[in-house]
């Protein structure tokens, strides 16, 4: 869990996030097809991989007073859009 102290840091925390955990897939990934992997290595990187694949990310935000204009200020476009 991630708290932030605004809209902004916690969309530019999830974008962050995302893209280190698909980069942490691809590997885990490209270790698993390896064909001298030893079989508890194999175990240890096929549950991580379920872990990887399972896990749920959401950003969830209070709303807040002027937040359209913040979100505007800042420039985050995919912030107007969730605000409508």
């Amino acid at each position: 869990m991630v708290v932030s102290i605004d809209k902004a840091t916690a969309l530019k925390m999830h974008d962050k996030v995302k893209k280190h955990w698909a980069a942490e897939r691809a590997r885990v990934e490209k270790e698993l097809a390896r064909f001298d992997l030893a079989a508890d290595r194999k175990g240890e990187l096929l549950a991580r991989l379920e872990v990887l694949k399972t896990t749920d990310m959401a950003l969830i935000v209070s709303p807040g007073q002027n937040e359209i204009a913040r979100c505007r200020n800042t420039a985050w476009t995919s912030c107007l859009i969730a605000n409508g």
